[in-house]
């Protein structure tokens, strides 16, 4: 349920009034509210004029979130697999040169970090035709369906885990107000029991890290020992078939003309083809492209080429909201609440402020962000103490 500008202001200074800098913190994490001088105007609307800038929320926010964190940093687009193919279909890519261009190396060190621009190209203009084809190509066949499977239970087994702690820390919680109610001893005690349980599951995790890291060790091991042992047996085989075809010849170059020679012997059975293995030993387990993910992020597409247009209608709105709204249930289930950051949540506050204020490009920042770029530009010639400032303000004022 959304607040009313008057129940901001009563939060506000129910803020004001602690005294503690740890009062304070919880508030904050209670209710997420902290006070502001605006309060004092009493024309000013805490709620509706209060505008999330549509720039940094979606472009900087959403769309880099789930490209860069998810889908790069998450392994889902490996460096010299899909992500080589998608550099590939991008290189390929003709746009007007009015449109700006992508780096050719994007998602590795080496492209740098993207603009605000270039992420609106990307989620506007080269996602919605390269990520489908990317996909198409990438994607397991349905022989692996069981990788799908393991990373869904996967997700459950984290959101089960993230549950049971988060439960845990709330009967914690209430534990330690009710020993405080009996006393500083027994608030004490409560301290330290639930310190040692905290050290105690701190000592399992890190066990369980340690041996899921030599377990991973020891199959890297072992399958790098199969496949050396597999490229010497091989070797082996096409030098002992050499050394028998020259001694065939040899042999045949004795006989008599008229003496049929031997057969030759039979070529070496066909080795089956062995999966490269990555670095880490687990090239398939690190799959994790879903069939779901071209149209969960072409929602997300379709979102922002709505809200970008000139002229918006209410059915405009309504569709993009419902959009953004499908993308962020959706991409819960695709990976997990772990992916989820603020600016999922701020963004289903877009349709809002578009109804308010009308289309992103009349409040969005980027024309702020272009003139600091412009500023930046400037050689200061090492001036400092405001003396640049005032120079610009004497100059544009």
């Amino acid at each position: 349920m959304e607040r009313t500008n008057l129940q901001q202001r009563e939060l506000g200074e129910q803020y004001r009034q602690l005294t503690t800098p740890t009062a304070c913190k919880n508030f904050v994490k209670d209710f997420a509210t902290r006070y502001t001088q605006l309060s004092r105007l009493p024309y000013f609307d805490l709620v509706n004029q209060v505008v999330i800038d549509p720039m940094h929320n979606l472009f900087l926010g959403l769309v880099k979130t789930h490209f860069y964190n998810i889908w790069v940093q998450g392994k889902v687009l490996r460096p010299n697999h899909e992500l080589t193919a998608f550099h590939d279909m991008l290189a390929n890519f003709t746009l007007p040169s009015a449109c700006g261009k992508l780096p050719k190396d994007i998602g590795m060190p080496s492209g740098g970090s993207l603009t605000a621009d270039q992420w609106l190209l990307l989620s506007t203009v080269y996602g919605p035709i390269v990520i489908p084809q990317l996909w198409s190509a990438c994607l397991p066949s349905a022989d692996s369906d069981h990788i799908l499977q393991d990373r869904v239970a996967q997700i459950e087994r984290l959101e089960t885990e993230k549950a049971r702690q988060a439960e845990k820390k709330l009967a914690d919680r209430r534990a330690l107000d009710a020993a405080k109610k009996q006393g500083k001893e027994a608030y004490a005690l409560e301290r330290a029991r639930i310190a040692k349980e905290k050290e105690s599951e701190a000592a399992e995790r890190n066990d369980a890290r340690l041996k899921a890291a030599a377990t991973k060790q020891a199959e890297k091991a072992r399958l790098a020992a199969e496949k050396k042992a597999e490229k010497a047996r091989l070797s082996a085989e096409k030098k002992a078939a050499k050394h028998r075809k020259k001694a065939t010849n040899d042999a045949m170059e004795v006989l008599p003309s008229d003496t049929p020679p031997e057969p030759l012997p039979s070529a070496a059975p066909e080795v089956p083809h062995m999966t490269d293995v990555g670095d880490d030993g687990e090239e398939e387990l690190k799959f994790g492209l879903h069939p779901d993910d071209p149209a969960n992020f072409l929602k997300l597409s379709g979102a922002l080429r709505i809200l970008m247009q000139h002229t918006l209608l209410d059915a405009d709105i309504d569709s993009a909201d419902t959009l953004i709204r499908q993308y962020v249930t959706e991409l819960l289930k695709l990976y997990g609440s772990n992916v989820i950051k603020p600016n999922h949540h701020y963004a289903t506050h877009i349709a809002t402020f578009a109804r308010n204020f009308g289309p992103l490009h009349d409040f969005w920042t980027f024309l702020f962000e272009r003139l600091n770029k412009v500023l930046k530009s400037f050689k200061t010639n090492n001036h400092g103490d405001g003396e640049l400032e005032t120079t610009f303000f004497s100059e544009f004022h």
